[in-house]
């Protein structure tokens, strides 16, 4: 059986917004990842909701009309918060160091990063991605990475707090 527009408009498509700051204007860059192609632009938080189910639907219409494939959700939003992590010992020390200077835990200042990189889009920016590549395909000796482990904390299931 074959999907309508109504059971694609009902589905639970991840969304990104950008906030975009150029030298005259402010506005959002809203994207579904899912959906390629799919990105509108609004002025307004409050017009996010209306254009984009109406961007949707038209995406949807479009290709129903000429048969084209419709990928499904690919979100999964059952993540248990924990991340493993190696990095260099020099990196570990320096980031220790810069956590201590900010008077915060390692932990916090992680994802103070993180969040930082990805609300500015510095970890989507192209030069990144291949910075990325670029370290990945770098060959470091065991003795100089060391492990880390990234769990929730007790106290709240928003923050984790770092174990090695």
């Amino acid at each position: 059986m074959k999907n309508t527009l109504e059971d694609y408009m009902n589905r639970n498509y991840p969304i990104i917004v950008s906030l975009i700051k150029d030298d005259t204007d402010t506005y959002y860059k809203v994207s579904v990842p899912d959906l390629p192609g799919l990105n509108i632009y609004v002025d307004d938080k409050k017009e996010i909701e209306s254009e984009l189910k109406e961007a949707k639907k038209e995406w949807f219409a479009s290709r129903i009309k000429f048969n084209q494939k419709i990928p499904l959700p690919q979100f999964n939003n059952s993540k248990s918060g924990r991340i493993t992590l190696r990095v260099p010992k020099s990196l570990h020390a320096e980031l220790e160091y810069k956590a201590e200077e900010e008077g915060i835990s390692l932990n916090q200042f992680l994802n103070y990063l993180i969040e930082r990189g990805l609300e500015k889009g510095n970890l989507t920016n192209k030069n990144v991605v291949n910075e990325f590549y670029y370290h990945q395909n770098l060959k470091f000796k065991q003795e100089n990475t060391k492990s880390f482990s990234l769990e929730p904390e007790e106290s709240s299931a928003d923050t984790v707090s770092l174990k090695e």
